[in-house]
């Protein structure tokens, strides 16, 4: 019942009306799709409930597990490096500054920098999905993006991060030197606050997202996001200030704040959220590969779903499992959803 009165809500808030003003071009069927809530007529047949309670399963348990992994093998490095800081009279709230420059740093440069290595040299372009002539970025654009970057990385990320934590933060946070996982329960824990910093991340965002597509903040605050049209990873930050702050800080840092004592949970996930939203925006989907199709892994799902999206700009506003859930991927679905857009976008491998 709390669903489907969320449901109503948004619905009435995003109706049919913001499609006319959601969409970039002239073509008749993006302008009908693009908005809040797409529709197609007929309706397309979605996912049962339990298939999307079992993708939603998935979800909350498959990245929380490798999550967990990651920190446990991460953690006797990072004991290490803390211990360094420390000898050299670093004080906490340096090290927090630090830690959060470089778990948005590493991942931003290594993620960005091998796509970008990719794009340039033609690695691994059996995977790469097509682009048209209109979805090609400019340089102009790239430097602009580069440039925000920076300034956000290497100036206002640092200040605002210093004073938070003097502010607020340093209560949260437990010592940078006390052990991360102290008894075996403190795996569960663990386990669980990736979870819910995964739900609450994946809610938060999905709402957030879908109300940046109204007609009223579409053209003024998402926009600059859509102006790549045809997605590359470097460009999966590029948003206005307003977006920066409802649709990706509070929904990546809030779940996390809740569960998470120890500043290097905080790290590993803000590294691992990062390291998602560049794979989701690059344009490479790994859809037959033994790493998907057995494992589950390279976000290739993701990587589909969200290029779609900005392709198209019709739905897709999250993840399967919420879009199917609250009905806002009727274009994805009524075109063959994953299958169809790996075969529709793989047509020039098919024709060689």
């Amino acid at each position: 019942l709390k669903l489907q009165f969320l449901y109503l809500i948004v619905s009435d808030v995003c109706g049919g009306s913001c499609g006319a003003m959601c969409a970039d071009t002239s073509n008749e069927l993006r302008t009908e799709l693009a908005g809040c809530t797409p529709r197609v007529y007929p309706r397309p047949k979605y996912p049962s409930y339990g298939e999307l309670a079992w993708d939603a399963f998935v979800y909350h348990t498959r990245s929380p597990l490798l999550l967990v992994a990651v920190t446990v093998l991460l953690e006797p490095w990072y004991a290490g490096f803390v211990a360094a800081l420390m000898a050299r009279g670093w004080t906490e709230q340096e090290m927090f500054v630090l830690g959060t420059f470089l778990c948005h740093a590493v991942p931003y440069v290594v993620v960005n920098g091998f796509f970008g290595i990719c794009d340039h040299y033609g690695f691994l372009a059996r995977y790469k999905l097509d682009r048209g002539p209109s979805q090609a970025y400019t340089w102009s654009l790239l430097g602009k993006t580069l440039f925000e970057a920076a300034t956000g990385q290497l100036l206002i990320g640092p200040v605002v991060t210093w004073y938070a934590y003097e502010a607020f933060l340093q209560d949260a946070f437990v010592s940078h030197a006390a052990p991360v996982l102290p008894t075996v329960e403190a795996a569960a824990y663990l386990f669980a606050a990736f979870a819910v910093a995964k739900s609450w991340n994946a809610v938060l965002f999905y709402f957030a997202h879908r109300l940046l597509h109204h007609k009223t903040l579409y053209p003024w605050v998402h926009k600059q996001h859509h102006t790549y049209t045809g997605s590359i990873s470097v460009g999966a930050e590029y948003a206005h200030p307003i977006e920066q702050i409802f649709a990706n800080f509070i929904p990546t840092l809030g779940g996390v704040l809740v569960l998470a004592s120890h500043p290097f949970i905080l790290y590993v996930w803000v590294a691992a959220r990062l390291e998602q939203t560049y794979a989701g925006h690059s344009g490479y989907a790994f859809y037959d590969t033994w790493l998907y199709q057995r494992l589950g892994l390279t976000h290739t799902e993701s990587a589909l779903f969200h290029d779609f999206h900005h392709a198209d700009n019709s739905g897709n506003f999250a993840e399967l499992w919420l879009d199917g859930l609250f009905g806002t991927c009727d274009p994805w679905l009524d075109r063959g959803g994953f299958d169809g857009y790996w075969a529709r976008n793989h047509a020039k491998e098919k024709a060689a």
